[in-house]
């Protein structure tokens, strides 16, 4: 049985300090059932949030940056140590989670290990923590790629992770798509007919490599591929092509507007650009200085993400005034004092015919007869919104309470402006 530190300085203590601490607590918590106390001496920061994943990362936050950097390798320590004990397995769900809330990529190199041991208990939870964790390094790349080549990976992730494998290296997008192809192709067989899930990994890698990477090369080499044949489909050949093509006159397939040269082509149609949409953006505290930004237009949700109250603001005064096309003075009239207070409070963005407004709101109310403490009350709560919401979407939402309070505000938000 691991014991704990007679004495812990979560700013003093070095990497393997604190290694044993968060070991001897965790066990403590999940093994001994010593509740709070088993996180002694900083026990007045457990069981204060949604989860024990986010009273760490309040704990983490408030050392000064040179232990953080000891906190995350000490997290990647205690994942490499123990992350394949099965017996252990809640604890490993916890550092996994707060690895990805302190975006600790050090934990990157050891993920992959982990699913071996359980693969259907972990892949799921490694998947979106890998995807969390890809920004532009090599490490985020190499443990995306040892994921999908291990013999425990299933194709239901195939999108997800080529989508952010085209995020890390934009410009190896077309060996992404054709090491991924076999995956991506089992994953098509399984989709219901009206799925939309492949336009929307078809979407996103456009989005994440833009249509400059595109143009110097012959989509022709996807066409030709069975497996790869649906990206072809989505950008090109399909009935609404999200990348219009014409042969030139040397009969090589370019991408071009049928009526502006290739150059001036934008790289994808925003889903936002119409100002006569009812649009609604729901922005939802997650914690300190963090919050999930959910945006519907019409009645399904077009995007959910997590972003710190500073990205936030400027997330929100660009998807107003640059996609919308809202004047500045329209949208500050809107927002009046939010824009200061969105670490404190949750708000509704809604814009109907162009005009913007906006109101507090309480999200709890959006499911007061449902506790969303845990993942299984989460699936039964966003089942009603299964048509409005993209499987990645959902499976985001099911993870987090504040990012499934704020779909469901976003979605019911515009459409109750529909209905007014």
């Amino acid at each position: 049985m691991s014991t704990q530190p007679t004495s812990f300085d979560p700013n003093q203590a070095d990497a393997e300090s604190v290694r044993q601490w968060m070991q001897a607590s965790l066990d403590g918590y999940f093994k001994q059932n010593m509740g709070r106390w088993a996180f002694r001496p900083l026990e007045h920061y457990v069981d204060v949030r949604d989860d024990l994943a986010e009273d760490l990362r309040a704990i983490y936050e408030d050392v000064d940056p040179h232990a953080q950097v000891r906190w995350r390798s000490a997290t990647r320590d205690l994942l490499a140590m123990q992350g394949r004990d099965l017996a252990k397995r809640e604890a490993t769900r916890v550092l996994i989670d707060f690895a990805a809330l302190v975006r600790a990529h050090e934990v990157l190199d050891v993920l992959p290990a982990l699913v071996s041991s359980d693969p259907e208990s972990l892949l799921d939870q490694i998947v979106e923590t890998a995807v969390a964790l890809a920004n532009q390094t090599d490490a985020a790349r190499a443990c995306l790629e040892r994921l999908y080549t291990s013999p425990s990976f299933s194709a239901d992730y195939a999108g997800i992770v080529l989508t952010a494998l085209c995020h890390v290296d934009p410009n190896g997008w077309l060996s992404h798509v054709e090491k991924l192809a076999q995956p991506m192709h089992v994953l098509a067989s399984r989709l219901d007919d009206d799925s939309t899930a492949l336009r929307f990994y078809a979407r996103s890698i456009l989005e994440a490599i833009s249509l400059s990477r595109v143009g110097g090369v012959n989509l022709q080499r996807l066409a030709n591929a069975p497996e790869s044949a649906w990206l072809w489909r989505e950008w090109v050949a399909g009935p609404e092509p999200l990348i219009p093509y014409e042969l030139d006159a040397g009969s090589i397939h370019r991408p071009s507007s049928r009526a502006q040269p290739a150059e001036s082509l934008p790289a994808i149609e925003s889903p936002f650009r119409n100002p006569d949409s009812t649009v609604a953006v729901v922005l939802v505290p997650s914690g300190q200085r963090a919050m999930w930004v959910a945006a519907c237009q019409d009645t399904s949700l077009a995007e959910l993400k997590e972003l710190n109250v500073d990205h936030a603001r400027d997330w929100l005064n660009n998807f107003l005034e640059d996609r919308m096309q809202v004047s500045a003075e329209l949208l500050y009239n809107a927002l009046g004092s939010y824009l200061e207070s969105l670490h404190q409070t949750a708000i509704a963005v809604t814009l109907s015919h162009g005009v913007p407004s906006a109101h507090q709101i309480d999200p709890a109310a959006y499911s007061a007869s449902t506790n969303l403490n845990s993942t299984t009350n989460r699936i039964r709560f966003l089942k009603k919104y299964a048509s409005k919401i993209e499987p990645t979407d959902r499976r985001v939402a099911i993870r987090h309470r504040h990012a499934s309070e704020a779909a469901a505000c976003a979605i019911e938000s515009a459409q109750s402006l529909i209905a007014a």
